[in-house]
């Protein structure tokens, strides 16, 4: 559940209209949460410990004043900027030494006494003379409001937020599912059009992942073409959705060449959304490439125009409405009337017209509008809305962006400083919402209040920000939370605004070189590089040295791309993300082991994908780092040993490395959240490492963690008195495996580290692989009941499985590469029934994928003739099981007819298996009938479905 944050109050709206629409918003700043962030700074216990030796406490104690008096001015003058020009050189003065001030208490603890006391002076020297100027304004005392509160969220994907457009997507549908009767060559291409905000991307987004569309298609290719038309950027995400990885062409025509190979013939759905192009010949030669593909594939733009529409040749063209004034009010009350009352939406119904007349129709600004108006409970405050100033100059705005400022205004200052971040990220950028919470963290925008997880309250401040409809096209996991997602077209627009030199996101194409203006390089404070694979790394970043975010994407063909100089002059960084850019066998890099020691303020640092087989000792000098991202550094054998000097670290992203082992001390790490890789060490490095044990000490491990390397353990274990994972009830991923370098026999040894390692109850994944032991404890696997997916690889020595038929919650079960022979009434619980033979029980109870591969010796699998199972019906077994699959058990000569006949089942593969498929083929098999009602087939790769073969693959 969301949680919905306390907005300012509508008395400190900002009278907007003296000065030209884009004026206005490149004047909004965020000053009142940086006074707060540098307060807080300036509080920690350490920094106190350190000014207390320094003897400057007076001139601190004057800091904080004339800090407290300035937060309790910047809300008037943040308003008043707008109007008047000194006030804004004054709030730029103001900020600018609050960026200042966050930089040198970095760097307090590091330096001598005497320069503490020279750095304090000169800070409130200058602090004193903006507080002075202060004084001249006869600025009004306003007060924020910060906390957050509890707020209940709509869902993110809900069709009835389609009011208006549930015939046109039935139509669409239809269209695109429809066979074609013209056959004519090529792609049959359909244009939807509409305003900005009407919804079209919404509308398509549900469409494209209906089941039928789905089904209709053998590809789906969903490609973003906003701004500039770029036909070899579209060519390369065709391509790159239908390999699985970016293409090496660097030029169009060696590209559409490739792309007419991989497409002929494939009936494919490509998606073009937010289409702007004005040139047929831009579009011709791609055009041309794609009539190659299966004539019954449907290429769906949408665009603004359309003019746009008959350019790119569209045989339909449908148009998304605004909607009507039932239709409008409708979907905003579904927003603004949220969670209220009855009395509250009756008192509020007058102003309901209102509101929707100033949205023209348009789904966007009655959404944003509402979800804004969500938490105004009063008559007073909507009223103050209605008669906002910012109504006055709508049409100097782009549509839209009214009422997103309108939006903006109202979030708590921290909140603005997390989404203003966002214009770091080039147009159409996913985000990852995990990677841009780190990034907050970086930068301190998610200080701690009340000891709360900075985590927990990104993800607050994230989740507001979609509520507010700043965010759109999510990606969500299993578990329906957000992966990743992509700013608002608008919302986008207007964050630029307000952003325009604080946030750069610069492309760089071959060998050209950008010039930014030098009038902006002591404003600029965040950069993302977006590299062509010829390009070159702009030098002219190296003169932005307040930079605090170095964002590089791309992929480059050579080291010098990323300078060593970025350790020298940008000592400002606190985030620095050059993963993945190197990806050629001459482009190992060497990070410099004797500079990157000077980015002391860095908190986030991303290496993942380098060829790097090091990492400096110097590093471990980054004494506020929270965040390090070695993912895939394949060739990366070994951690710095001074690893437990980074005490602020709380995020080792170290998945798919070639570490040996953890470096003795990490231990002392006990602020880590994210730990992804956990290597065992036994031989030459035991005395180097950490052991098993100090798993212990990370008391606050959340999400996935992989122990690898377990079949070295070398210390004595003792279940009866370590469990190093028992109490990290955040854990939900486990993957342990028993890999091992030595020869020795360890099937005593690996039951007594698995019966060590003991999950917390939570746990809702667990992999083991490699294990020797011969037994699984009955009650290490039933401790674990909210498990939804078991998978066991390679447990050689495992003569009959465990009863995991208890497992109450498990929904996904694999067994791969086993010696069993004989699968038996044990597997599904039966000592269970046994025991307790008067009571109901349903064995694998919520069960909905089972899987066995590579069972070279299994036989048997017995069907359940126990009397005791035989009085409960069939349903008792695997309820819920929807698919079953067997690949290459060559031995087992049946499948239990009491899971076969599961009502739910819908699949069924075999594959490699001779005597099953002897059995069960629908030509000769004896045993066809049992599985001919099941509606999807497979054997040894013939399709079958509900009783007909449909095809060969």
């Amino acid at each position: 559940m969301a949680t919905m944050l306390r907005r300012d109050p509508p008395s400190q709206l900002p009278s907007l209209g003296m000065m030209d629409a884009t004026s206005q918003l490149q004047s909004l700043s965020m000053v009142d949460a940086t006074v707060s962030a540098v307060l807080e700074q300036l509080s920690s216990s350490s920094l106190t410990k350190k000014i207390e030796g320094a003897g400057v406490n007076p001139e601190v104690q004057q800091l904080k004043n004339n800090l407290r008096d300035m937060k309790e001015v910047v809300i008037d003058a943040e308003q008043r900027q707008v109007k008047e020009e000194n006030v804004r050189v004054w709030l730029h003065e103001l900020k600018n030494t609050l960026y200042d001030m966050e930089d040198a208490f970095d760097e307090v603890l590091r330096i001598p006494n005497e320069k503490v006391a020279s750095l304090i002076k000169d800070l409130n020297s200058r602090l004193r003379s903006i507080a002075t100027a202060k004084n001249m304004f006869g600025f009004t005392v306003k007060r924020s409001v910060e906390k957050p509160e509890p707020f209940q969220c709509i869902s993110l994907v809900d069709e009835s937020e389609m009011i208006g457009q549930i015939e046109l997507k039935q139509k669409l549908i239809g269209m695109l599912c429809e066979s074609r009767s013209d056959k004519q060559k090529g792609p049959h291409i359909i244009s939807l059009v509409g305003m900005r905000g009407t919804g079209k991307t919404s509308l398509v987004k549900v469409v494209y992942e209906n089941d039928k569309i789905a089904s209709t298609f053998e590809k789906k290719i969903w490609v973003s073409a906003s701004n500039i038309f770029d036909e070899l950027k579209i060519a390369k995400a065709i391509v790159a959705a239908l390999e699985g990885a970016t293409p090496a062409f660097v030029d169009l025509g060696s590209l559409l060449q490739h792309l007419c190979k991989l497409i002929i013939g494939r009936r494919i759905l490509l998606v073009l959304d937010d289409v702007q192009i004005e040139d047929y010949n831009r579009w011709k030669p791609l055009h041309y490439c794609l009539e190659n593909c299966h004539s019954e594939s449907k290429i769906l733009i949408t665009t603004q125009k359309e003019s746009i529409s008959r350019i790119m040749k569209a045989a339909d063209i449908l148009t998304v409405k605004e909607l009507s004034d039932e239709e409008c009010q409708s979907l905003f009350r579904r927003f603004a009337f949220f969670n209220k009352l009855p009395k509250q939406c009756e008192e509020l119904e007058p102003f309901v017209k209102q509101v929707v007349d100033k949205c023209k129709g348009l789904p966007l600004a009655l959404k944003v509008m509402g979800s804004f108006l969500c938490s105004k409970r009063t008559t007073l405050e909507w009223q103050s809305i209605l008669n906002s100033e910012m109504w006055k100059v709508d049409e100097e705005f782009e549509t839209g962006i009214p009422f997103f400022l309108l939006s903006y205004i109202n979030l708590p200052s921290m909140v603005k400083r997390c989404l203003s971040y966002c214009a770091i990220f080039p147009q159409n950028y996913l985000i990852n919402k995990d990677q841009l919470i780190k990034l907050w963290m970086a930068q301190g925008y998610l200080g701690s209040e009340n000891n709360k997880e900075m985590e927990l309250m990104g993800q607050e401040f994230f989740d507001y920000l979609v509520t507010r409809s700043f965010f759109q096209e999510f990606d969500i996991d299993d578990d329906g939370g957000i992966i990743s997602c992509k700013m608002h077209g608008i919302a986008y627009n207007f964050l630029k605004l307000i952003t325009k030199h604080e946030c750069l996101a610069m492309e760089v194409n071959g060998d050209e070189q950008p010039s930014p203006n030098p009038d902006y390089q002591d404003k600029v404070r965040q950069s993302m590089l977006m590299l062509s694979k010829e390009a070159s790394f702009p030098n002219s970043i190296l003169g932005f040295t307040k930079l605090r975010s170095l964002l590089v994407q791309g992929e480059v063909t050579n080291s010098s791309s990323v300078p060593q100089e970025v350790f020298d002059k940008l000592l400002l960084l606190r985030a620095l993300d050059i993963s993945g850019k190197l990806l050629y066998e001459d482009s190992i890099v060497n990070i410099p082991s004797t500079k990157i020691g000077k980015l002391i303020h860095l908190r986030y640092l991303n290496f993942s994908l380098l060829k790097i087989s090091e990492l400096p000792e110097d590093l471990c000098e980054l004494y506020d780092l929270q965040t390090l991202e070695i993912s895939q550094c394949i060739n990366l054998n070994k951690l710095p040993q001074g690893m437990e000097k980074l005490i602020n670290l709380r995020h080792v992203v170290n998945d798919e490395t070639s570490l040996n082992y953890m470096p003795k001390g990490m231990e002392r790490l006990t602020c880590l959240r994210t730990l992804k890789e956990f290597v065992v060490s036994g031989g030459v490095n035991a005395s180097n490492a950490c052991s098993l044990k100090c798993l212990e000490n990370f008391v606050y491990l959340q999400g996935s963690l992989s122990i690898r390397k377990l079949g070295d353990v070398t210390e004595k274990v003792d279940p009866g008195k370590e469990k190093p994972l028992k109490n990290k009830k955040n854990l939900l991923h486990l993957y342990l495996n028993f890999e091992k370098d030595t020869e020795e026999e360890t099937a005593n040894k690996d039951e007594n580290v698995l019966e060590v390692l003991q999950p917390p109850s939570t746990l809702e994944r667990l992999e083991i692989r490699g294990y020797k032991g011969k037994t699984i404890s009955p009650k290490w696997v039933m401790s674990l009941r909210k498990l939804r997916m078991l998978n066991l690889h390679e447990c050689m020595n495992l003569d009959h499985l465990p009863s995991l038929g208890e497992l109450s919650s498990l929904e996904s079960l694999s067994i791969t590469s086993m010696h069993v022979k004989k699968v038996d009434n044990e597997f599904l619980g039966r000592e269970s029934v046994v025991n307790s033979p008067h009571s109901l029980f349903i064995a694998f109870p919520k069960l909905k994928a089972l899987r066995f591969v590579n069972m070279e010796k299994w036989e048997e699998w017995e069907a359940t003739t126990n009397a005791i199972w035989e009085e409960f019906c069939d349903s008792t077994i695997m309820p819920c099981l929807r698919s079953l699959s067997l690949v290459h058990c060559p031995k087992l000569k049946a499948l239990p007819d009491h899971i076969l006949q599961v009502a739910t089942l819908n699949e069924l593969n075999i594959s490699w298996c001779p005597l099953l498929k002897a059995r069960y083929d629908n030509r000769y098999g004896q045993d066809w009938d049992k599985i001919s009602l099941i509606p999807k087939i497979m054997i040894n790769f013939k399709y079958v479905e509900r009783g007909k073969q449909i095809g060969i693959a």
